[in-house]
């Protein structure tokens, strides 16, 4: 009794195809899943090792596809001249495979190292950001706290920023002078050119120091006395200026007072002075006529 191969022929075409399918389907959920996280070594590895045996179970599928194919059409010499690369790429599947397999651990470890490395520079990059908003929130209170008003701008005038004393010396909000320039800011105009500081950055390196009337909030003039100094970067270029106002309105009254004060004394001592002299004359004239009225008969 002769058997027909046509049933194992068709098992051999069905598996193949199924395996076709769960290898092209097992590649595409591989992919999705490599995508969500493409810095990550291990998926790395674990996709190449997928899509090697992928290439395998494609090429030996497909060379059995091929195989029954070229049998049904009795092309049997096509397939004995076909079947030494089909191999051949079996072979070199199995070595990439092998390859993968045998640097496996070396991968992973490397993928710990990097993880741990980039866990370092993580902590590393979160401790320094910490420290420099700390450092920047310091710097902001410490600006706060000052008493007198402070701002600073570029080398072209521009606000860079200022201190609350500052913006209520000149009823104006913080928001309304940064990144703006003076001429721009309604309640500085009146303080035109005194608080422009770019005319003396031909002095750079040295004091800035002018004295005079500064007109601030509710049309109020006030005596103050403006500092200026530049300031550089670590390159020792100069970026802009630092201003510091100070009020010495109250200092001008008392030196006023003083003035006035002296002046009375002054004329005090002068006037003690010629009543001195009145009493000496008066005083010689009262004897003369002392004397004279004893002289002369009653």
């Amino acid at each position: 009794m002769t058997l027909s191969w046509t049933p194992i022929r068709l098992d051999d075409a069905l598996g193949s195809i199924t395996v076709l399918a769960l290898a092209i389907t097992a590649f595409v959920v591989c992919l999705r899943w490599y995508r969500r996280r493409l810095w990550d070594l291990f998926r790395h590895y674990l996709f190449f090792f997928t899509l090697s045996l992928v290439v395998f179970a494609i090429s030996r599928s497909g060379g059995h596809l091929v195989k029954q194919i070229l049998i049904l059409n009795n092309q049997d010499h096509l397939w004995q001249i076909l079947s030494p690369f089909t191999g051949a790429l079996n072979t070199a599947t199995f070595i990439v495979i092998f390859a993968v397999s045998l640097y496996s651990r070396r991968i992973g470890m490397a993928h710990r190292e990097i993880t741990s490395y980039q866990n370092d520079l993580e902590n590393i990059v979160a401790k320094r950001t910490r420290m420099l908003e700390e450092q920047l929130n310091f710097q902001k209170e410490l600006m706060e706290s000052i008493p007198i008003p402070v701002f600073f701008t570029n080398n072209d005038g521009l606000f860079n920023g200022c201190n609350k004393a500052f913006t209520k010396m000149l009823a104006c909000e913080e928001a309304n002078i940064i990144n703006r320039m003076p001429e721009e800011i309604k309640e500085l105009r009146p303080c035109l050119p005194f608080l422009d500081l770019c005319p003396d950055k031909k002095d750079a390196g040295g004091m800035i120091k002018r004295e005079g009337r500064l007109h601030c909030r509710r049309d109020k003039e006030i005596e103050v006395i403006l500092y200026g100094t530049p300031f550089t970067n670590q390159a020792g270029e100069q970026k802009g200026y630092i201003g510091v106002i100070i009020d010495i309105s109250e200092r001008k009254l008392l030196e006023a007072q003083i003035l006035q004060t002296e002046k009375l004394e002054t004329v005090a001592t002068m006037a003690g002075g010629i009543s001195h002299e009145f009493n000496n004359i008066l005083a010689a004239i009262m004897g003369f006529a002392e004397l004279a009225r004893h002289k002369i008969d009653p």
